[in-house]
């Protein structure tokens, strides 16, 4: 399944990142200590706090060691995330990195953002084009922001991401949503723009069951003419090998589902826009206590 975000996530707005020129040695791995914010804009205690924890998580991970340079490029896009997600879309930041010490082989620093916010935008409209499946009104409901609210990029995601599931959910497995924002820059508002190529609508095709007995795989056979030929969605398609599943090998039980869908092949055929599934019917791994 395909989904695009094409240019929403980068390249919509410029933030400076200017950073102190502190050499470190080349031996040394840059990891993060605190980071602090020096702005007005207005964002809450618990969104910062959390930007600097997952910062940290990332430029820390002890198996992934980080020069000083790429450890600034990182801190700028976590800022500049936490900016468009409270509509601070043309936001600039100072990236300061701050030595502490140093320690085995590691050079710890304090992160310093100072942040000119610049204007908080809201959102003036949303547009979409191209549909045929559904009407604007359909897709509309699914947004998790209205007009004339904050232009988060986190809640504007939200909305493209339950798009994308109502499309995949009729079978348009191919669907691309192409996003556009224009800006305003005297009402300081921001307008999307939603491009929709739904693809072509898949359905559920044949399906292979080596290694089951003759009686069971008469039975499963039998059940799966009932979703044959219908629109292909991951939901109906759970629900189907959730109810088969124990019947046919009694070994299986159907909270296991997630364990034993590793044996269960899905084959998208882009020629005859099917989903073609084989499951594997094999002696059930030694995990915990199946029978």
């Amino acid at each position: 399944m395909k989904f695009l975000l094409a240019s929403f996530f980068g390249g919509i707005t410029a933030l400076t990142c200017i950073g102190q020129n502190i050499p470190a040695a080349p031996s040394l791995a840059a990891r993060i200590r605190n980071v602090g914010y020096r702005t007005q804009a207005q964002l809450s205690r618990d969104e910062k706090h959390d930007t600097a924890r997952m910062l940290r998580n990332n430029v820390n991970e002890p198996n992934t060691p980080r020069a000083t340079k790429e450890v600034r490029e990182i801190a700028v896009e976590y800022a500049r995330g936490l900016l468009h997600d409270e509509g601070y879309w043309r936001a600039s930041v100072k990236t300061k990195l701050v030595p502490i010490h140093k320690y085995s082989g590691v050079q710890w620093f304090d992160v310093v953002f100072e942040i000119d916010e610049g204007a908080q935008y809201l959102l003036s409209r949303v547009a979409w084009t191209g549909m045929k499946e559904f009407e604007e009104a359909d897709l509309d409901r699914l947004m998790a922001i209205r007009a004339g609210e904050i232009a988060s990029r986190r809640r504007i995601a939200k909305g493209l991401e339950a798009a994308r599931e109502l499309y995949v959910g009729r079978g348009y497995v191919n669907c691309f949503l192409t996003p556009n924002t224009k800006f305003d820059d005297t009402t300081h508002t921001l307008t999307l723009e939603i491009a929709v190529d739904e693809g072509d609508q898949f359905h559920f095709g044949d399906l292979s069951l080596p290694g089951l007995d003759d009686a069971h795989r008469e039975m499963l056979s039998q059940r799966w003419q009932t979703v044959r030929g219908t629109a292909y969605s991951p939901g109906k398609e759970e629900v189907f090998f959730r109810s088969v599943l124990r019947p046919a090998d009694p070994k299986l039980r159907v909270y296991n589902y997630l364990l034993y869908r590793e044996f269960i092949d899905a084959h998208f055929d882009q020629t005859e826009r099917t989903v073609n599934f084989s499951i594997r019917f094999v002696p059930p791994p030694p995990i915990g206590n199946i029978h």
